[in-house]
């Protein structure tokens, strides 16, 4: 079963985080509380993850052999694109030149993918974006051995819950923002992808439920997701702004993907349905993970003198999404195809 308004929100978000990460560098300012805090879409990642993941694999993980499947079949839609963008940033390291002292230990960080977490290096990944992917891997792992060990939906859904309040705890006790990356954001990544989780239990019992004009309400919960994000940013380390981005951010997350999945059919499903916002969520992937080495390469002086101009951030747009296309077609289908028949049959 493929809910495709989900892969159409997952490919806008992509493109809202490619805007979010626009170089400094770059002569262009956004002065717009959405695309100046859009950095938030990466939770929606994770709560559109947990609940896919749950919707398919929930039922099927039933011994070691499936357990080690899922988590191979994971790795393999997951790693072959990181390790491509990983050699591209290694080929201009070398073109360039780079900090030694500092380079390999964030090389080791990125190829084991620890970067989200504080093992090996607290530095950031040498793609920085990839700490999401670390942190994926993270909750898929944990959520497997979940389905494998818990045979109760009831269990599994205390499960997740128990998990979502020891992540909150440790964040809490460590005075660790909830916006964190390489150092904890494996803790970020296992509360929306939990909370993503619970939302499929929620969908599963109630999935032939079907509300008329539900989906309309789904900008106003973007709305109160800005509001909740304006009101914690000034004070990320508070216990109380960490409690409330930790609750409340992934709880309207999952909770607006509740609402278009369980209102009837209108302009919004249609907009995410459309035949290029389907597009950009088939390679949301690729966007998501190469787009910042693109950013490094605009950011060279002789082509950079041109970021004032609105068709240099047309062009740059474009470009991100046309060299995603490539990795995608190479990348995630071809490459991963013939891993698939090599180690999964």
């Amino acid at each position: 079963m493929r809910l495709t308004q989900l892969d159409g929100l997952r490919g806008i978000f992509s493109l809202m985080v490619v805007i979010y990460h626009f170089p400094q560098t770059f002569d262009i300012s956004f002065n717009n509380i959405v695309l100046n805090h859009s950095y938030v879409f990466v939770d929606y990642f994770f709560c559109l993850s947990g609940f896919v993941i749950s919707l398919i694999y929930s039922q099927k993980i039933s011994d070691r052999h499936h357990l080690k499947e899922f988590l191979l079949k994971r790795v393999i839609r997951l790693y072959p694109l990181h390790l491509f963008v990983l050699i591209l940033y290694l080929l201009g390291f070398y073109i360039i030149g780079y900090d030694k002292g500092s380079f390999l230990l964030k090389f080791l960080n990125s190829l084991f993918l620890t970067n989200s977490t504080p093992l090996i290096s607290m530095m950031d990944g040498i793609n920085t974006p990839s700490w999401s992917i670390s942190s994926e891997l993270i909750s898929y792992s944990l959520i497997a051995i979940i389905f494998w060990i818990v045979r109760k939906k009831n269990q599994k859904v205390l499960s997740s819950i128990a998990i979502i309040c020891l992540s909150i705890f440790v964040l809490i006790f460590y005075n660790i923002p909830f916006f964190s990356l390489s150092n904890f954001g494996f803790l970020r990544g296992l509360i929306g992808f939990n909370f993503g989780v619970l939302s499929f239990y929620i969908f599963n019992r109630y999935r032939e439920k079907k509300i008329k004009h539900l989906e309309l309400f789904f900008p106003l919960m973007l709305v109160i997701l800005f509001s909740v994000i304006s009101k914690t940013q000034e004070t990320p380390n508070d216990t109380y702004s960490i409690l409330i981005n930790s609750l409340a951010i992934p709880l309207i997350m999952s909770s607006s993907i509740l609402l278009i999945l369980f209102s009837r059919k209108g302009i919004v499903s249609k907009f995410l349905n459309s035949k290029y916002i389907q597009e950009l969520g088939l390679i949301s992937y690729s966007i998501y993970l190469t787009h910042s080495f693109i950013f490094n390469v605009f950011e060279i002086p002789l082509i950079n003198q041109f970021s004032s101009s609105k068709l240099f951030f047309v062009v740059i747009i474009a470009i991100v999404i046309m060299f995603s296309k490539v990795t995608y077609r190479l990348i995630e289908f071809r490459l991963s195809n013939f891993l698939k028949n090599k180690f999964l049959k």
